[in-house]
């Protein structure tokens, strides 16, 4: 049986400075048979994290402790040939739902996502945080990469990033806006099976491991590389990347 292929992309070119609080988007692309490759008669299914630097659990300068992802208004939209498919449908993290306002997509993109939770029971405190998963599917055969960028916008101050909650005890809990750099998916499309694309495995891997091995979204075969000590290797591929090394 042919192993799966993990393909974690992580925007760690546009990150920014060591110190800097902000987010970084995380994306997996699968198909049916378990690669990054949407080969004929198969869909790809895009699923979205976003990771915390610092991590959840670490003190900030002003004294304050990261507590989890608080509030974003998330945008999935279509660019270079995109249109050569089609949004099937989404999900999104159910304790994210606070509002009920999950997006709505006109065939290509998906707009308005509205993913946001306080510091209450039920909280997903995970980082990465899973945030939502959606699928596509292609409508023309060829050899083609369709794009996807992934903007975030914080709700409060209406500027690209996201809201965090941070804290320094029970009784002062309170959101900081943080940067989130935009991020481009790319979906490697095949005209048969057998033809490989070098895009496919083009894309940067996490830059560093995080603290917390907790995911409550995470993918079976992520899990199961992670498990077999693939995870780390990527991983150390990625911040080799993120640091310009060959």
């Amino acid at each position: 049986m042919r192993r799966p292929l993990i393909a974690l992309g992580t925007a760690c070119a546009a990150s920014g400075a060591l110190g800097q609080n902000q987010g970084t988007w995380l994306w997996e692309v699968t198909t049916q048979n378990g690669d990054a490759i949407v080969e004929p008669g198969e869909t790809a299914t895009v699923s979205l994290w976003m990771d915390m630097e610092p991590s959840v659990g670490e003190k900030l300068p002003d004294g304050f402790t990261v507590v989890g992802y608080g509030m974003g208004i998330i945008d999935v939209i279509g660019g270079d040939n995109a249109a050569m498919g089609q949004i099937l449908g989404w999900e999104v993290n159910p304790t994210l739902d606070l509002i009920g306002m999950t997006g709505t997509t006109d065939g290509v993109s998906i707009f308005d996502v509205n993913l946001g939770q306080i510091p209450l029971d039920p909280f997903d405190s995970s980082d990465p945080i899973f945030l939502l998963t959606f699928e596509w599917q292609p409508l023309e055969v060829g050899e083609y990469d369709a794009l996807y960028s992934l903007l975030i916008e914080d709700p409060l101050d209406e500027i690209p990033g996201m809201r965090i909650w941070k804290a320094t005890g029970l009784d002062n809990v309170i959101t900081e806006h943080w940067p989130v750099e935009p991020a481009h998916v790319p979906i490697t499309v095949v005209p048969a099976p057998g033809i490989f694309a070098p895009a496919a495995i083009g894309l940067l891997f996490r830059r560093r491991r995080k603290r917390s091995t907790h995911h409550a979204y995470e993918p079976l075969a992520v899990a199961q590389s992670r498990q077999e000590g693939d995870s780390l290797h990527a991983r150390h591929l990625g911040s080799r990347a993120c640091a310009g090394g060959h």
